[in-house]
């Protein structure tokens, strides 16, 4: 059953939290959704540092499990502040999980260290979908990223997305 608040915004009942469980096992094939307002190809986007720094801007980036969720939901608004409409010019973009898991050594400052991207699903009332992608160091939650850091984070991020519908 879809609660009241939802139904106001037009979100779909199967996107209304409810009662329904965290759900922090990804499977491999699964996708992580992403909106942005970046014009331009994929090879465009990707070409750009600025833009990537738009994508990902390592803090509170917010995703959608495709287990529970279809592309073009992240471009539904489950903010009654703003317009329902807000986001339907924008872009998604992709990212498979089983990539973020094969995240690696990178070198920072002379120093090598392990970097991990941890999907956490963390569902909203109107958005039981929505993830977030934990950014560990060493194994640690980087909480506050020094820009080193948030450099590697988006190189990576960065190399790994697919669009799904370009900003228009």
């Amino acid at each position: 059953m879809i609660c009241e608040e939802c139904k106001q915004l037009g979100i779909p009942e199967y996107l209304c939290k409810n009662d329904k469980p965290i759900i922090n096992t990804f499977g491999q094939d699964e996708l992580l959704y992403r909106r942005h307002y970046c014009i331009g190809t994929e090879v465009d986007i990707k070409d750009s540092k600025d833009t990537i720094t738009q994508i990902f801007k390592i803090h509170d980036d917010s995703y959608n499990k495709s287990s529970l969720s279809h592309p073009l939901d992240v471009l539904l608004n489950d903010n009654p502040n703003y317009p329902k409409d807000v986001y339907l010019n924008y872009g998604v973009i992709k990212i498979n999980v089983s990539k973020l898991l094969e995240v690696g050594l990178h070198q920072i400052n002379n120093d090598l260290r392990k970097f991990t991207l941890a999907p956490k699903h963390i569902p909203t009332d109107c958005n039981y979908a929505h993830c977030e992608i934990h950014c560990l160091v060493d194994g640690f939650k980087a909480e506050k990223k020094p820009k080193s850091i948030t450099t590697v984070f988006r190189l990576i991020l960065g190399e790994m997305f697919e669009v799904v519908k370009e900003a228009s």
